[in-house]
């Protein structure tokens, strides 16, 4: 008898944005809320068993977005070291029953729930789920949501300093479970205040750009 799958949707929303001027781009207004609230919106909308937020940087101010949601807050007292140890902790203080885990980036408002269900859908159907890495390709190259079987859970329990899942994707070739996504949404991210301007006038400009 298969065992039940349970998909771990995590949000890393730690990070203090540096490049922003000082001010946490996750709070920065975009069409009509915070940043990051869209990302929340479209986590709570998803299909995802469970929900998760790394917390960090003005950690009260995010997690108070975060009402009247399923998600589980997590706080990393280490986030100025960088996002590997948010990821870390992500997966170190999961709940035993996880057998994946989507790793969603907070300056990305323009996924939607869609989006992250094609890739957890495209994920779950993979021949051996646990041994498999589903990324989004979109223009010939990869992009965000990531989402990781448990069989790389150990290794990204060891991710330090800045280091995300890149190495890893490089060294495991051969899990790699890529999906085509023709939508800017998983390319898009909002490093800097210029690129947050250009989200904005395309959520404008295209209705967000909906699936």
């Amino acid at each position: 008898m298969t065992s039940p799958r349970h998909m771990a949707g995590v949000l890393l929303a730690a990070g203090k944005s540096e490049r922003h001027g000082g001010n946490n781009k996750l709070l920065a207004p975009l069409a009509g809320k915070p940043m990051i609230g869209h990302v929340i919106a479209a986590m709570a909308k998803s299909q995802c068993d469970s929900l998760t937020i790394i917390l960090g940087y003005e950690a009260e101010e995010i997690a108070s977005l975060c009402e009247n949601t399923p998600f589980r807050h997590i706080v990393n007292t280490n986030y100025d070291q960088g996002m590997g140890t948010s990821i870390a902790l992500a997966v170190e203080a999961r709940q035993d029953h996880v057998t994946d885990m989507m790793i969603v980036l907070g300056d990305m408002p323009l996924i939607t729930p869609a989006i992250l269900d094609q890739l957890l859908s495209h994920h779950l159907t993979a021949r051996y789920p646990n041994s498999t890495i589903t990324i989004p390709i979109a223009e010939g190259r990869q992009g965000n949501p990531v989402i990781w079987g448990s069989d790389f859970f150990p290794a990204l329990s060891d991710l330090q300093g800045d280091q995300g899942g890149k190495a890893l994707i490089k060294a495991h070739a051969d899990a790699i479970n890529s999906l085509e996504i023709e939508h800017p949404a998983v390319l898009t991210d909002a490093d800097t205040l210029s690129a947050l301007a250009e989200i904005e006038d395309m959520m404008i400009t295209h209705q967000a750009i909906r699936l």
